[in-house]
């Protein structure tokens, strides 16, 4: 994949977003359309550093799409992903962001037009 690509990818896992402590050290952004809550930290190849033990579902399923890509871009001789996203059946999402130390995780619940 080219540097830079982001990719999406759809779950049939029913996912409910949790509340937790950041364990991640990253933060929480709320605003009126989404929710995030870190999932973990992962590194280059896909490796947990740090995850959410609440969250142990998403984090595996993060692990697979990392470790896949980067079987997948090793391959091919090919730069591993910049961004992906894993959609849910409900409506949940886990949104992977490279940084310098490799990649971290948010679940992202997406709010539309709740009361």
């Amino acid at each position: 994949m080219p540097k830079g690509k982001n990719t999406t990818v759809t779950s049939d896992q029913n996912w409910g977003i949790l509340g937790a402590n950041l364990i991640c050290g990253a933060s929480m952004e709320f605003d009126d359309s989404a929710t995030l809550v870190c999932v973990g930290k992962f590194d280059a190849k896909g490796l947990p550093l740090v995850m959410s033990r609440h969250l142990s579902q998403q984090a595996t399923v993060t692990f697979q799409a990392l470790s896949l890509d980067a079987l997948l871009s090793e391959a091919l001789q090919q730069e591993q992903i910049e961004g992906l996203l894993i959609h849910s059946k409900d409506g949940t999402s886990i949104r992977v962001d490279r940084n310098h130390e490799g990649f971290i995780a948010y679940l992202e619940q997406t709010h539309s037009g709740e009361n």
